[in-house]
């Protein structure tokens, strides 16, 4: 029995704390996030995280800087308005001022400081794959985007480091890869106080059931022992998983996935967002038998349909697209 409707997306709101095998921990947001306490949270056992609006503002103390592919020079340029870089690596490996694990320095002397802000100006031509190894921060560093959600990346690999946050990017990624990445490293040190705010994932529009199982990626794989890590009002559109996690104090929280229905096959119903409940009793509560006057009723296609529906009830010679056959 098949049926070819409009594809159906089934968005969920995420609000959730996740300090795994720990005590759950009130997050208290101040200028976007909680102030007083290196982790962004007070350590207050019990209680539940404030959310606030979404998307969230993020304040930066200290000095902008800016990455534009197209106009910037590594060579020449000062990470001024008028005389950008080019290279989000370039400036993460060379002209921020970070300490290894242990606070010996790695760029002594380098520009970009806790507190600053690196802006990525435009869509296109920026490193695709960035990898942040090693790299503490004294206070928080953030790349955002000068237009919210106009940088594409592929990738963002954490190994290790502190005090970073991504803010307002987007990530592009169909190659059944993983967007975000943090992780410990064993000989680069634990990665910790690193942020995600308001940044936008997909894999792509994803069709057909062939596109998921070669296109399709996750979107944040995050692997600390001890964090914390948060991330706080993301998109994640078409994605194989929304955040993968192990560790603990790490807190996801006003993130919404959404993900659209597979087309293709046989015997498939899809149903556009918003008309569930002209198709089903109670689609809230899984109650997936027809609604009154459903269009699923004789609906369906009788070449090669089950006899019986799941109720072991006779399918008639018209029979209802879906698992249930309308008496």
């Amino acid at each position: 029995m098949s049926k070819r409707l409009a594809p159906l997306s089934l968005v969920a709101s995420v609000l959730l704390s996740i300090p795994v095998g720990a005590v759950a921990q009130e997050l208290i947001f101040s200028d976007g996030f909680g102030s007083g306490d290196l982790w962004g949270w007070n350590r207050t056992a019990g209680g539940t995280p404030t959310v606030g609006p979404c998307p969230c503002e993020v304040t930066i103390r200290g000095t902008e800087f800016f990455v534009d592919p197209i106009l910037g020079d590594d060579a020449t340029g000062d990470g001024s308005p008028g005389s950008p870089w080019a290279s989000i690596q370039f400036v993460v490996d060379t002209k921020t001022d970070c300490t290894d694990q242990y606070g010996t320095p790695r760029n002594p002397g380098a520009p970009v400081k806790g507190g600053d802000a690196i802006t990525l100006v435009g869509a296109v031509g920026h490193d695709a794959n960035l990898e942040i190894t090693g790299c503490y921060n004294s206070e928080w560093i953030s790349i955002r985007a000068q237009t919210p959600h106009e940088p594409v990346l592929t990738s963002v690999h954490f190994r290790g480091s502190e005090f970073w946050r991504l803010d307002g990017l987007s990530f592009f990624n169909d190659s059944n890869g993983t967007m975000v990445r943090v992780e410990d490293h064993s000989s680069q040190g634990p990665a910790r106080n690193i942020r995600f705010v308001n940044n936008h994932f997909t894999s792509g529009d994803l069709p057909a059931i062939q596109d998921w199982v070669d296109h399709v990626s996750d979107a944040m794989r995050l692997y600390v022992d001890d964090g914390p890590l948060v991330a706080r009002c993301n998109e994640m559109v078409n994605v194989a998983m929304g955040f993968v996690v192990g560790g603990s104090h790490m807190d996801i929280i006003g993130n919404t996935i959404t993900t659209r229905n597979l087309s293709g096959g046989e015997n498939n119903m899809e149903i556009q967002t918003g008309e569930e409940d002209l198709y089903f009793a109670d689609w809230l509560a899984l109650d997936l038998k027809h609604a009154s006057g459903s269009p699923a009723i004789d609906g369906g296609n009788p070449d090669g349909a089950a006899t019986h529906d799941i109720d072991g009830r006779p399918r008639d010679a018209q029979p209802d697209v879906g698992a249930y056959e309308e008496p």
